[in-house]
């Protein structure tokens, strides 16, 4: 939590990459508004969503359309800090991005603050591995990639950083902050980590019905789905286990992930839009959700410092999991218990088969961290708080 409540009252709020019905944005502009804060949210015009004409929503911030990433996009951050500038209170700017852009406004926006100004930056995933990721679709060559990152790497720790002045980094976590730090030198004044939560579900739900894998969220390179077959094999080789399908409820990305899917003991059931429909789809199956973590190939750190999504939506629906131990984060401050956490595939289908063998018992330990977690209203109080003048 910030030492300091010297924001002003006009905010910037530029979130490229996100649309306005994105839950996080969404909250944080909620939080800045309600605290008393007057704010204008600046979206891609490409990903603004239309909300239903007759329904009652109203977006509880100003919204101004904006070009996608290109160098104009940039020119307009520029203009709209230098011409939104108040004479006689400070200004603070809320660059909302999980990518390598929203680095280099937070550099536009330090070059043109004044004293009184404030900077917050929200970034929430890796920028090593984002960097990583972004340059594989130009850069076919890994060794390129490589040097590359190592290049910008250098040139933020010992270039920019003296030019980056934020007064406020919001993470999704404490040790994503503090791999910022270290390996780019970016840093600020003060730190608040905020998790990937979710909106507490009041019901905890009970299972009944074969056992089976569940995978929630959507299917891509480097997510990992196929190991969904490897604990299937092995389930089916080795440990006896009660075993009937692989309940798949979320998106394929692309063709590829598509033909990964398509397999008989694979049950699709569709998307979802809250925690409430994984609960729903599910209620008919001793469902027993996996994360595998992600393809960190080039030891990002991504694993380490993840807040992950599909962890929080397996707690909340009272939905016993499986974790790698990489997930130092999750694993810390979420305190889940051994019984969960796996090493290896040989570990994994051990848990999984205590797990099903146990269900009501490995329950009884999800409802355990249901109660001590953190969920949305806990940050929304937090972010609040933090923003009042």
């Amino acid at each position: 939590m910030s030492k300091k409540k010297l924001y002003g009252k006009r905010w910037l709020m530029f979130a490229p990459g996100h649309d306005n019905l994105d839950h996080r944005v969404d909250r944080t502009v909620n939080a800045i508004v309600e605290a008393g804060n007057d704010l204008t949210v600046f979206f891609e015009d490409q990903r603004l969503i239309e909300t239903d004409c007759r329904s009652s929503f109203v977006y509880p911030a100003q919204i101004v359309k904006t070009t996608g990433i290109s160098f104009g996009y940039f020119k307009m951050v520029f203009n709209e800090i230098r011409r939104t500038k108040p004479e006689t209170q400070a200004l603070t700017i809320y660059v909302h991005d999980s990518g390598f852009i929203g680095l280099i406004i937070c550099i536009i926006a330090s070059v043109l603050k004044r004293p009184g100004d404030r900077l917050i930056m929200d970034y929430h995933d890796s920028l090593e591995w984002e960097l990583h990721f972004q340059s594989a679709k130009f850069i076919n060559i890994e060794r390129i990639r490589i040097i590359l990152v190592a290049l910008v790497r250098y040139l933020f720790k010992t270039v920019l950083q003296f030019i980056i002045r934020i007064d406020l980094i919001v993470g999704i976590s404490e040790l994503q902050i503090v791999q910022l730090r270290e390996r780019f030198g970016v840093r600020a004044d003060n730190n608040l980590p905020i998790p990937n939560t979710r909106i507490k579900l009041s019901e905890n739900y009970v299972r009944r019905g074969p056992s089976a894998i569940l995978w929630v969220g959507n299917v891509s390179n480097g997510r990992r789905f196929e190991q969904c077959y490897e604990l299937r094999d092995k389930l089916k080789r080795d440990q006896n286990a009660p075993f009937e399908k692989i309940l798949f409820i979320g998106k394929c990305l692309n063709d590829k992930s598509k033909d990964l899917i398509l397999q008989d003991s694979v049950l699709e059931l569709g998307g979802f839009k809250s925690d409430s429909d994984i609960a729903t789809l599910t209620l008919q199956w001793k469902a027993i959700g996996v994360f595998f973590g992600w393809d960190d190939a080039h030891g990002s750190g991504l694993n380490e410092i993840s807040s992950v999504n599909k962890v929080y939506s397996y707690i909340n629906t009272n939905t016993p999991f499986l974790i790698p131990n990489n997930q130092l984060n999750m694993i810390r401050k979420l305190q889940i218990p051994s019984e969960f956490i796996f090493d290896d595939l040989e570990e994994m289908a051990q848990r999984f088969k205590w797990i099903s063998e146990n269900y009501r018992t490995a329950s009884n330990l999800v409802t355990s961290l249901k109660d001590a977690a953190v969920w949305d209203a806990d940050v929304f109080v937090m972010l609040k708080s933090e923003f009042i003048r």
